[in-house]
């Protein structure tokens, strides 16, 4: 501060001060969202487990628009109204007992430490009642040969009855409200994505095998490299995956791209699966 009067004489004083971010950042919530519970397996036997749901949600799936800070990076966390904040949690795992309209607080903190939220709400639905009691159902999974979970197989129930439903990323599927002593039969489907895990080296393999210097040794594998499903591998196969990689066809003419064994079958004869 210089301090000069009508004399001419001045005299100076040196204030420090500091500038300190002390306002929160304020969240921009999005007004609610709806979530559908789905099968959970707890017990570690890859199949649904009846009366038991499950979903995940994020802190971020709420946010409705970016904010700006003076001290940026801004993070956020979501927790249940009533429950404590804390920073580090930004998701939730809803379970049965959330089903309905579940309030919640999202936070958003900025790198200074100032935190404030907004509230908002989760409508937990259980439209498969995969929350109901143990009651008659058809449940499984699918999973690839290496036990690997396949998602968006198309899965249907015909019989005394008729669905359709879609394996999640963990390969599950559930059909409820089964009636006891009838027949159902489940069907499960998938077509499409022909370079799904395809590559030049499966050439190098299947020709490997047709030559016998390396025979594919597993059935699945055999009814993959059969791919104009004619129930043999032969040089016909290396010819229209060749093709397929080098996009002259786009699609298996006679063919899926994905075929479907019941876990427990047992092949008579393994190095011919077609038999």
């Amino acid at each position: 501060v210089h301090v000069l009067d009508g004399c001419g004489n001045s005299d100076l004083a040196i204030l420090p001060f500091s500038v300190v971010d002390c306002k929160a950042p304020a969240p921009i919530c999005l007004f609610g969202i709806s979530i559908e519970l789905m099968p959970v397996d707890e017990d570690g036997d890859n199949l649904p487990d009846p009366g038991a749901g499950m979903a995940e949600i994020w802190a971020s799936d709420f946010v409705q628009s970016p904010i700006t800070d003076c001290s940026e990076p801004i993070k956020y966390s979501i927790n249940r109204v009533g429950e404590p904040n804390n920073p580090d949690q930004d998701g939730l795992v809803l379970t049965c007992a959330d089903l309905g309209t579940l309030p919640i607080e999202i936070w958003a903190y900025d790198a200074a430490g100032n935190g404030d939220f907004c509230e908002t709400f989760i409508l937990v639905q259980d439209n498969m009642g995969v929350c109901g009691e143990a009651g008659p159902m058809a449940a499984g999974a699918i999973n690839t040969e290496d036990d690997e979970s396949v998602e968006d197989v198309e899965v249907s129930l015909s019989g005394n009855g008729s669905a359709t439903v879609m394996t999640g990323a963990n390969g599950q599927y559930v059909f409820t409200d089964l009636n006891t002593g009838l027949d159902y039969t489940v069907t499960p489907q998938r077509d499409g994505d022909y370079l799904n895990g395809v590559s030049t080296f499966d050439l190098v393999l299947i020709s490997k095998h047709i030559l016998g210097v390396e025979p594919l040794n597993t059935p699945y594998k055999r009814i993959a490299a059969d791919v104009n499903s004619s129930g043999t591998i032969t040089t016909l196969d290396l010819i229209q995956l060749r093709k397929l990689i080098l996009s002259i066809d786009t699609e298996f003419s006679n063919n899926t791209s994905w075929r479907f064994v019941e876990a427990a079958y047992v092949f008579p004869n393994p190095s011919n699966p077609w038999q």
